[in-house]
């Protein structure tokens, strides 16, 4: 929001709407964030502080506060561990779960996945990665105006689908 105030949609919107390799825009998200102090009672004003120093990706367009951090953050209280593990795509390259979750909440993510080609779109290898790390579910969660056309996508690949 505050590097793209422009834009709508998601980060996969963005990098294909600035022509943007996806490799460089998680790094620098990546650095960004690891950047960052562990959230406190005050970390809102740091973190805008660190987003307005930072050096922005080509095309980004800052204005003002827009996109600035308001409120306070939620700190959670430690839990139990419960055998569940989140991770992002780029963690988990060489593992594997019983179980993977890929979100894909862009409008025309499923037109894409459908017609791009894997071998010049980065954010395809990526989703590829996701799905390919499940040893027995891998759930893919769509806007719900979606679900049909991939239900559709993965029927006619033979890949066992249950919509929910």
């Amino acid at each position: 929001g505050y590097w793209y105030p422009s834009e709508t949609g998601g980060p996969d919107r963005i990098i294909a709407t600035h022509r943007l390799p996806a490799g460089q825009v998680n790094r620098t998200a990546f650095a960004f964030l690891h950047s960052l102090p562990a959230p406190h009672r005050e970390w809102g004003p740091q973190v805008w502080q660190a987003m307005k120093a930072w050096p922005a990706l080509p095309g980004a367009a800052p204005q003002g506060g827009k996109g600035r951090p308001a409120g306070k953050p939620t700190l959670s209280r430690p839990q139990p561990a419960t055998g569940m593990r989140t991770n992002i795509v780029h963690q988990i390259k060489g593992d594997e779960a019983d179980g993977v979750l890929l979100l894909l909440p862009d409008p025309g993510s499923v037109q894409r996945w459908a017609t791009a080609d894997p071998a010049t779109d980065e954010v395809l290898r990526v989703w590829y990665v996701a799905v390919t790390r499940a040893r027995r579910l891998a759930a893919i969660a769509v806007p719900e105006d979606e679900t049909d056309a991939l239900a559709r996508l993965l029927t006619e690949r033979q890949v066992p689908v249950r919509v929910v």
